[in-house]
């Protein structure tokens, strides 16, 4: 598959799934890259979708329906959550209107079955939580192929209200790759989905070789959407929160930029959007970040640690692959 074809299975996907979705990460899965992803598609496309799948050659398991719901707000081990928020319905049952399919993808179905059988949410039952087993963090990561040393960070630092997987990620980086950046995975343009143990993991960026090869190989506008969005300069806060700074140079203490624009994410949230708009120059440590229009000051963000990941303000320079 390559060429036209190509083209037109990416444009298939795009309009049942809405936009490009996991759809670099389901070639990968087709390729023999990954053993097995997890996609979420609206019910209402679901056939659809199942469809595009066995074209190439995939199968798959119904896990759930992700249903919307409102924050479930205080509840009992509410630092357990995760930044996913839904709620959840029995594959048996009806789809409610509106709801999403958790689907697990593989090329056989007891590859999807590993992977579904821990991967997991935290669920909020009568006040409560009842967490995740430690343990099926490092289940699931392997049985979705991730790096081993990723696995254990992500396990290690997963601990949604008092840490920030990201900011381990950046003190842990020698020189970050667009191989190992997963910042813009929400808009499926990232080489990965995991969240690595650093921006230049070798093990996240071989992997990533690999599919960036593939990619180019049988859809070359993709594979350079994909290098473009991954490139550049990203001032991060937490999963939430993150920016691309279009146009970032150096301006002194300051990081001078064009455009900041603020990447997708399961819950954003916008305290900084508007003041970024605003201001075209950045000044960035780690308890606030000062944004100015030229030389005037126009305000500030003073990082929390009272939200979903707490915030630990940082720029990170992502730079091509020096091997691809």
């Amino acid at each position: 598959m390559a060429g036209s074809a190509a083209v037109e299975l990416r444009r298939r996907y795009e309009e049942i799934r809405g936009g490009l979705g996991q759809y670099v990460h389901v070639l990968a899965v087709a390729a023999g890259l990954k053993p097995c992803i997890d996609d979420w598609v609206g019910a209402n496309r679901l056939d659809d979708y199942l469809a595009l799948l066995a074209d190439l050659g995939l199968t798959w398991v119904l896990d759930c329906w992700f249903d919307g719901i409102e924050d479930p707000g205080q509840v009992v081990g509410s630092d357990h959550l995760t930044t996913t928020v839904a709620g959840g319905v029995a594959p048996e049952m009806p789809a409610p209107p509106h709801a999403e399919a958790h689907v697990f993808v593989a090329r056989s179905r007891d590859q999807a079955a590993v992977a579904q059988a821990s991967g997991r949410y935290p669920v909020v039952a009568n006040g409560r939580v009842l967490p995740k087993p430690w343990i099926d963090h490092i289940r699931f990561g392997q049985a979705l192929g991730y790096p081993v040393c990723c696995v254990k960070s992500f396990a290690r630092h997963s601990r949604w209200h008092a840490d920030n997987p990201l900011w381990h990620a950046f003190l842990g980086s020698a020189s970050p790759s667009i191989l190992a950046n997963s910042l813009p995975k929400h808009q499926g343009r990232s080489w990965m989905m995991h969240l690595p143990c650093s921006w230049s993991c070798e093990a996240t960026m071989s992997q990533s070789r690999r599919l960036r090869e593939h990619v180019r190989e049988v859809d070359i506008d993709l594979a350079d959407a994909v290098d473009q969005a991954c490139t550049g300069t990203f001032l991060v806060l937490n999963e939430l929160e993150a920016y691309r700074l279009a146009g970032a140079r150096p301006a002194g203490e300051r990081t001078a930029y064009v455009r900041a624009e603020l990447l997708p994410s399961t819950r954003p949230t916008h305290p900084l959007r508007r003041l970024m708009a605003q201001g075209d120059h950045v000044e960035v440590d780690l308890a606030c970040v000062r944004v100015y229009q030229g030389t005037e000051f126009l305000g500030a963000h003073e990082a929390r640690c009272d939200t979903l990941g707490p915030e630990m303000a940082h720029l990170v320079r992502f730079s091509g692959d020096s091997d691809g």
